[in-house]
């Protein structure tokens, strides 16, 4: 009996879908094309501490009335700063 050839090994497929942690990090760069939840570059931004986060969300709690009420008070007191 002859020998089989072989069959020529294949090149694994690189995911474009970001996971884990540093998952928006990687979007944002432009490393991976979107993350499990769906945000695609355009989707994402940096918040004032760094963090990659959505836009959506971002600018949704800016306009709590919390947040509205917090930066009413520090403006009556002239508070600057933490």
């Amino acid at each position: 009996m002859a020998k089989k050839a072989r069959s020529k090994a294949r090149k694994k497929r690189v995911s474009t879908v970001a996971r884990g942690r540093l998952a928006k990090a990687q979007v944002f760069k432009g490393r991976k094309v979107r993350t499990v939840g769906g945000l695609r570059a355009g989707d994402i931004t940096r918040n004032k501490h760094g963090r990659y986060v959505s836009k959506k969300q971002s600018a949704r709690s800016k306009k709590s009335k919390w947040i509205r009420a917090v930066m009413r008070a520090r403006r009556a007191l002239k508070v600057k700063g933490f």
